[in-house]
């Protein structure tokens, strides 16, 4: 028995008399289970405390550690060429410091970059300009050959055959009319870096739309493409340089043709919009499509998707629709089609009071 059972009686003395005595019951346990009770309370308290010590200890290294350990991976990204990495500034401490210092280091990274890209670009437009500008030069030559022998071919033609002349000398006026617009596109050309000089005139839409398409009829039958036209009789007037802005519609509708398969369809439109005093002229086809990814490059000079291509077309289309004050916008979906619309003010900027 662990325990023992302990009979005491005690007398009860007043004075130098004894009254009685009281009879006591002691229980006393064993010391041992008491040391034993106590120690178990004890472990079972320092347990307690150290669970909750390791738990806390693994919470404040998880705060702390985890972002440490995303930034370390971030800058290793980055250190690979990877700047698109950006951290959540999700704290005032120092890790939110670091993540903030972290993001605007990699946001000055991409500028860098952005700016050697566009020096490098630069380097190669400049090289790459000078060539083609030497070469431009070199087309005018021929170009007033043709002229002349153009002339000189009417002259003869009108004194030879005066009675049956008239056709020949209608494709003699359209050849000296194309001469004319090709040897205009090169001066613009080989004055790409300078700004244009702009020869502005009231245009009739419809005729600047007709002209177009009366330009480019013969890759039209080549191909069996059907031009259709929808435009109002009724449109304003559009102030603008009637050469630079039929050798816009030129370029995109030939564009349109070499996407477009046969027996496809090339729709031009024409609008204005009375609430933001604009025109639009949008030039819709049937073709390819272009990819998502080449739609911000179009418009980039010597950028093109064609082998027979030099990248130049849409570059200065929209170099003439900016210095009209307009813009150049493309919409498409890969095997479907594109439309080009380009958006032209009313009135100029300097032609306001």
């Amino acid at each position: 028995d662990p325990s023992r059972l302990y009979d005491l009686v005690v007398p009860v003395i007043v004075g130098d008399e004894q009254l009685g005595y009281v009879h006591i019951n002691l229980l006393l346990d064993n010391i041992r289970t008491i040391q034993h009770e106590n120690f178990m309370n004890r472990l079972a308290a320092t347990v307690l405390v150290f669970m909750f010590g390791i738990v806390l200890t693994i919470f404040l290294a998880r705060r702390y550690t985890r972002p440490i350990r995303r930034i370390v991976e971030s800058v290793t990204k980055v250190a690979a060429g990877d700047l698109a990495q950006t951290l959540p500034v999700e704290s005032g401490d120092e890790i939110g410091e670091l993540s903030a210092s972290f993001n605007e280091m990699v946001r000055k990274l991409r500028e860098r970059e952005q700016l050697e890209k566009r020096l490098f670009e630069a380097e190669h437009l400049s090289k790459v300009g000078q060539l083609a500008s030497g070469i431009a030069h070199e087309i005018r030559n021929p170009l007033n050959y043709i002229s002349l022998a153009v002339d000189h071919l009417k002259e003869d033609i009108g004194q030879a055959c005066p009675e049956t002349g008239s056709p020949l000398e209608e494709l003699l006026d359209k050849i000296k009319e194309e001469v004319r617009r090709a040897n205009y596109m090169v001066v613009n050309f080989m004055s790409y870096g300078r700004p244009l000089r702009l020869r502005v005139a009231s245009i009739s839409c419809g005729d600047l739309v007709e002209k177009t398409f009366s330009a480019l009829g013969e890759q039209r039958d080549d191909r069996r493409i059907e031009f259709v036209t929808d435009v109002p009789p009724d449109l304003p007037v559009l102030q603008g340089d009637p050469e630079l802005l039929r050798t816009c519609l030129v370029n995109l509708v030939s564009n349109a043709i070499q996407a477009t398969p046969e027996s496809g369809r090339i729709t031009l439109r024409a609008c204005f919009d009375a609430g933001t005093e604009s025109f639009r002229l949008s030039v819709a086809d049937e073709g390819v499509g272009i990819r998502e990814e080449d739609i911000t490059k179009i418009s980039q000079p010597y950028f093109t998707t064609r082998e027979a291509g030099i990248g130049l077309g849409l570059a200065i289309t929209e170099r003439i629709v900016k210095e009209h004050g307009g813009m150049l916008t493309a919409e498409s979906t890969v095997g479907s089609g594109s439309v080009f619309t380009i958006t032209l003010p009313a009135r100029r900027k300097e032609q306001e009071p």
